[in-house]
């Protein structure tokens, strides 16, 4: 390796939460020990805050701000010391937005929004204490729901009908577990089995959880769907509200680990095929780079896919820095502050920089910040020619459904600018983006059964959008010819 310029990732949406659900038949298990490897698995969701509860003839929780191995130093083998015969764990990983608070509460965890929730709040009276955040408030009114109905499951079949927004739901009573995902299936939940426990259950939010454990996948929780568990094994139900698929696109291009599925397909491959699909475009143009850069870590998969479809080298021009020591960029406040961070976290090879020209890939582009410096950075390192390549639409909207990437236009670069513009504001010799068509295709689903209300403003439930915004001309994709 030659020279290295230093430099990371800010421009980004944020990891949103991660969720987990245990239920063991043999109360000889170490049900939190259990708990909360799986939670480990899904600490890229969240990293703001971490808690595990478990109950069996006792109860116990913990809860607090930092990451999974911050607030569990010794791999919650306290909780199982205190609550040996614990056979029901509920854990959540948390990133800050404004539906999620620290979990679980109350036996209950989410990861999502609730765009109506103030709405709902109102009409079951809940205190104002209690609507610091959606998770906190609908477990308040899932508490006196089953007092109401004597059981839970009732409760869950009266509240979540009413809810607008997206969501994955796991919860206790203290007897049965329950997961539920809401009628358009925006956040993920998947079912799996406890191979030595012939009753044995888990409810994660992504199936990497489940690898390298004594567990197999079952099938992700359909769109709608409410499932039961207890020592009966798996009851299933579905909401009274129509189902109407519409995944968040984002989870495939960005927040799941790359070791994931769905729909049975492994998430790398999907980003591998979005980043080909891009590749397509461009051979149609006669576009050809000389190599390849994936910016780390989630750009790679979709790298790889352009410089099969190219036909050119992925080389490692981009590297995650050794020193770097990985803190939250997401949280600092200043310009100045996350172009530092670039710097900070992201090393450049000139040996594979130095008189080419490059295409560098990514998975989404928020802010300019990250791709302007990273631009910057190949430059001075002896790159004649940067193209940039998203393996995503351009996000010219707000998310009402847990996302945090923005929600004023001067927040987001594609709002107000075509190609040519965003180009220029990275010091870029050019950028292109998927379409929805395109993006679709790469994730091998109907068009239809994403949701892309970042990209084309329709959601789908009604979102507390300002009239300003409601009205705003969002620019057309406009193809930017390149030589």
């Amino acid at each position: 390796m030659s020279e290295l310029y230093s430099g990371a990732e800010y421009d980004k949406p944020r990891e949103e939460c991660g969720v987990v659900a245990v239920y063991t038949s043999d109360h000889s298990y170490s049900t939190a020990t259990i708990t909360y490897e799986l939670l480990q698995k899904l600490q890229h969701r969240g990293q703001d805050a971490a808690g595990i509860l478990v109950t069996g003839k006792e109860t116990i929780m913990l809860a607090e701000h930092g990451t999974i191995n911050e607030v569990f130093p010794n791999g919650a083998t306290e909780l199982d010391d205190t609550a040996p015969e614990a056979h029901i764990g509920i854990a959540h990983v948390r990133y800050s937005t404004s539906g999620e608070g620290i979990m679980p509460y109350g036996g209950f965890a989410f990861n999502g929004n609730i765009a109506n929730f103030q709405t709902v709040a109102d009409a079951y009276d809940v205190p104002y204490e209690y609507r610091a955040n959606d998770g906190v408030g609908m477990s308040y009114i899932l508490t006196g729901l089953h007092e109401k109905h004597g059981d839970y499951l009732s409760g869950l079949h009266e509240l979540l009908p009413q809810l607008q927004g997206g969501y994955a739901i796991v919860a206790t009573d203290g007897n049965s577990v329950f997961g539920a995902r809401d009628p358009h299936g925006l956040k993920p939940l998947s079912i799996g089995r406890i191979n030595s426990d012939e009753n044995g259950f888990v409810l994660v939010s992504e199936d990497v959880a489940l690898q390298d454990q004594d567990m197999s996948l079952l099938r992700e929780v359909a769109a709608g769907e409410i499932v039961a568990i207890d020592e009966a094994g798996i009851r299933q139900t579905f909401l009274g509200a129509e189902i109407d698929e519409k995944f968040c696109m984002f989870e495939a291009v960005y927040y799941m680990n790359k070791d994931s599925s769905i729909r049975g397909q492994k998430v790398e491959s999907i980003r591998h095929k979005l980043g080909f699909e891009l590749a397509m475009k461009d051979r149609e143009m006669g576009f050809k780079p000389d190599f390849v850069v994936g910016v780390p870590q989630s750009g790679l998969p979709g790298a790889e896919g352009y410089a099969d479809g190219a036909g050119v080298p992925l080389v490692p021009g981009l590297l995650i820095n050794p020193d770097y020591e990985k803190g939250r960029s997401f949280i600092m406040a200043t310009q100045e502050e996350r172009r530092q961070a670039v710097r900070d976290k992201l090393v450049v090879d000139a040996e594979y920089v130095a008189g080419k020209k490059l295409v560098v890939v990514d998975d989404s582009i928020v802010r300019s910040t990250t791709k302007r410096e990273i631009v910057r950075m190949l430059r001075e390192a002896g790159a004649v020619e940067v193209h940039s390549r998203i393996t995503a639409p351009p996000i010219k909207m707000p998310c009402f459904y847990g996302v945090n990437m923005g929600h004023e236009a001067n927040d987001l670069i594609a709002a107000n600018m075509h190609f040519r513009e965003m180009a220029t504001a990275i010091d870029a010799d050019s950028i292109m983006f998927l379409d929805e068509t395109e993006m679709a295709r790469g994730m091998g689903v109907a068009l239809g059964k994403l949701c892309m209300g970042c990209v084309l403003g329709e959601y789908p439930t009604p979102v507390p959008m300002p009239d300003s915004r409601k009205n705003q001309q969002i620019p057309p994709l406009v193809v930017q010819r390149v030589a």
